[in-house]
Formats: C-alpha cells, sequence, structure tokens
C-alpha cells in the first residue's frame, strides 16, 4: 500500500501534463508536415522519372495530401477579407504561447512564495541564534568568580 508522499510522487501533476500534451501535439504536426512532404514528393520522383501514375501514386497523393492537410489545417486558419486581403491566424501556435506564459506566471508565483518561506526561515534562525547568544552571555556571567552578585552586563544585544 502506497503512503501519502508515494501516491503524490507517482501522480504527474498538471504542469508537467499540460507540458507533455503540448509536446506531443506539436511532435505530431511536425512528423505529419515531414511524412505528408516526403510521400509527395515521392510521388513526383517516381511521375517525373518513369511517367507512370498507377494505384500506387493515387495511394500516396491522398495520404500525402490528408497529412499535410491536417497539419496545416490543425495550425493555420485562412481567410480572405472582402476587400482580397489574405489574413492568416495560427491558433494552435498562439495556444501554446499562452501555455507558457500561463506556466511562467505559476512558476513565478511559486518562486515568489519559497522566497518568502525562506525569509521567514532566516529570520527565525537569526532570532534563535540572537537568543543563544544572550543565554551564552547569562551563562559566562554566572561563572564569573563572585557569582550572582556580580552586576550582570548592560548590553545583552545581538553580536554579528
Amino acid at each position: 500500500m502506497l503512503n501519502g508522499i508515494e501516491l503524490q510522487r507517482a501522480r504527474p501533476s498538471a504542469l508537467k501534463l499540460v507540458l507533455m500534451e503540448s509536446k506531443i501535439v506539436f511532435t505530431a504536426l511536425i512528423l505529419n508536415l515531414v511524412f505528408g512532404s516526403l510521400m509527395l514528393c515521392s510521388l513526383l520522383f517516381v511521375y517525373i522519372k518513369h511517367r507512370t501514375f498507377g494505384l500506387g501514386g493515387s495511394v500516396l497523393t491522398v495520404f500525402g495530401v490528408m497529412l499535410l492537410g491536417i497539419s496545416i489545417w490543425k495550425t493555420v486558419e485562412i481567410s480572405v477579407t472582402l476587400e482580397g486581403e489574405i489574413e492568416a491566424k495560427f491558433e494552435a501556435l498562439e495556444k501554446r504561447v499562452e501555455d507558457v506564459r500561463e506556466i511562467a506566471d505559476s512558476t513565478t508565483t511559486m518562486v515568489e512564495e519559497i522566497d518568502k518561506a525562506q525569509n521567514l526561515v532566516i529570520r527565525e534562525i537569526t532570532n534563535v541564534r540572537s537568543s543563544m547568544y544572550k543565554i551564552e552571555d547569562h551563562i559566562k556571567y554566572l561563572e564569573v568568580p563572585g557569582g550572582p552578585a556580580a552586576e550582570p552586563p548592560k548590553d545583552l544585544s545581538i553580536r554579528e
């Protein structure tokens, strides 16, 4: 049976899942572009060399165009305005940039929280060190010949 710490280690965080998903999608899009282009290039090479198209050429054309079309359709939105201007939007790229921005923001927030916690720990360590010096000075006072009847030191401030 797993305890809470091991369970927490075994479960991937949301940040890791977002990064993994974006890497997988990006890799799939690049592979679609590469393999679709290779299929169409091999088709053109065979057609130019042997002047035959055949069933294999048809299959390569269909799958090459599908792979290129899917990757382009997934990443780019192309539109033509009434004035005849062509407009292209890269929604997948914009989404990826937004995901990276969110991750950077969450990382910045975590760093700020860690910095606050570190400052708190340093302050507590300083307080403990100051208390230890005061106790040490008090012990030295008690060990002085003449004992507690002697005048205690007036300055019990923090040592640097």
